[in-house]
């Protein structure tokens, strides 16, 4: 890993959560691209972690993050894929991995980005902030006001940023 390269703690397996490196000056004009809610068929979702790999390459995706609802056995496989690649597949077209969860709250649900384990569900949203940021991640609402999905309600996530911003921090969801 390149000096400039930023790398996440070690997940419990020992293998680095996520590495980016930033891009060479060739691909200075070319900007990357990123699916950043993606669940897999040991969630909610109906592709296997092969399947999603398969199409993050034909999408030609950078980044990938894995979020499966309240666990995250489908980021796990991924990685393991990932990991068991042949150096030709890896280098013609590299795909970075973010170990992410969406969480189930008692106020919706939201996405943790950059977790080493999930967040245990069906907690105050609040304290499943708490929960991500101890672990060094990044909180997002996905499909914020959705009405087929427990989403966070406008007036939820009005209240999370006000809280955040009160107290002089940056606010503790991003969307």
């Amino acid at each position: 890993m390149a000096t400039d390269d930023i790398a996440l703690p070690d997940g419990a397996d020992g293998r680095p959560l996520v590495s980016v490196s930033p891009p060479a000056p060739a691909d200075a004009t070319r900007l990357g691209r990123a699916d950043l809610h993606l669940h897999t068929n040991l969630g909610d979702g109906t592709a296997s972690p092969a399947r999603v790999l398969g199409e993050a390459r034909r999408r030609e995706l950078d980044v990938i993050a894995v979020t499966d609802h309240d666990h995250m056995e489908g980021a796990k496989r991924l990685a393991d894929l990932l990991a068991n690649e042949s150096p030709d597949v890896s280098a013609a077209q590299p795909i970075e991995m973010i170990w992410g969860c969406e969480i189930t709250t008692r106020q919706g649900h939201f996405i943790g980005l950059f977790l080493r384990e999930p967040v245990k569900m069906l907690r105050h949203v609040e304290e499943s902030i708490d929960a991500v940021k101890a672990q060094g991640g990044l909180c997002v609402v996905p499909h914020p006001l959705g009405r087929l999905v427990p989403s966070l309600s406008r007036r939820k996530i009005d209240e999370l940023l006000d809280r955040g911003s009160t107290r002089g921090r940056a606010p503790p969801c991003a969307s």
